[in-house]
């Protein structure tokens, strides 16, 4: 699970693009298939919520996904197991 930062090197278009389909700044993001193409759950945003609660996928060509900047968020270590989960 991540946070999008920033989207690098996109132009105006593309920006404008993923902004309709739901993909912005401060949007949460799950990885759900790395490859062609890279396949992405949407979740909430920072300060609101969506309305289909975390359950949008989109697909992006590697080329574009990959100036999407992503922070990683951390996850607490399994309550039962102790293992650290690792992020998706």
């Amino acid at each position: 699970m991540g946070v999008v930062c920033e989207s690098a090197g996109l132009e105006a278009g593309e920006a404008a693009m993923l902004g309709a389909m739901g993909l912005g700044e401060r949007v949460r993001v799950r990885m759900c298939r790395v490859g062609e193409p890279v396949v992405v759950a949407l979740g909430t945003t920072e300060g609101r919520n969506c309305d289909c609660h975390g359950h949008c996928r989109i697909g992006l060509a590697r080329g574009l996904a990959e100036r999407v900047r992503v922070v990683v968020e951390t996850r607490n270590a399994d309550a039962q197991t102790g293992n650290p989960e690792v992020p998706a």
